[in-house]
């Protein structure tokens, strides 16, 4: 679980999805880059400048009635408070931008994807850092924030078409 938990794990995994994206639809590969960038900046910074600041739960690994209960690992608890979860929101804004897209042509590469950010998420449980509602709202998180930004590129390249 440390290993799917570390972002550094991941980035022979982001090397393969960066030129699926781009086999996927060559001349929009810096747009689709470019709006990654912009689901992940949203999805993290509502998990972590705003959730977790607003809400002030302890993560499992902080909270001294559940810590003595868990089997830690030195070092990964990460910080205070750990509500929503930042790992679930920015696997899932990934994720559902590639759906959105409609970059995996064969839909059994899409639900491994969806596997993939599953068990990244579920890795933040296993290790103690975070609940099971953490993942949840971490997730929906995620998902709207791309939602809301395929909204915005949407409604902008409306305005374009129109000039």
């Amino acid at each position: 679980m440390l290993f799917c938990t570390a972002r550094n794990s991941w980035f022979p995994l982001y090397g393969v999805l960066i030129v699926v994206l781009y086999l996927s639809n060559p001349k929009q590969i810096w747009l689709n880059l470019f709006l990654i960038v912009c689901c992940v900046t949203l999805a993290d910074q509502t998990a972590s400048t705003l959730f977790k600041p607003l809400f002030e739960r302890l993560r499992p690994c902080h909270n001294s009635f559940v810590a003595d209960k868990l089997i830690l690992i030195k070092d990964v608890c990460g910080g205070k408070y750990g509500f929503v979860s930042s790992h679930a929101a920015n696997t899932f804004a990934v994720v559902t931008l590639f759906y959105k897209k409609n970059v995996f042509k064969n839909k059994i590469y899409l639900y491994m994807f969806f596997l993939w950010a599953i068990l990244v998420s579920l890795s933040r449980v296993y290790l103690g850092v975070h609940y099971p509602g953490d993942i949840i709202i971490g997730a929906l998180v995620g998902i709207f924030s791309t939602l809301l930004i395929c909204m915005i590129q949407q409604g902008i390249e409306r305005k374009l078409k129109k000039i």
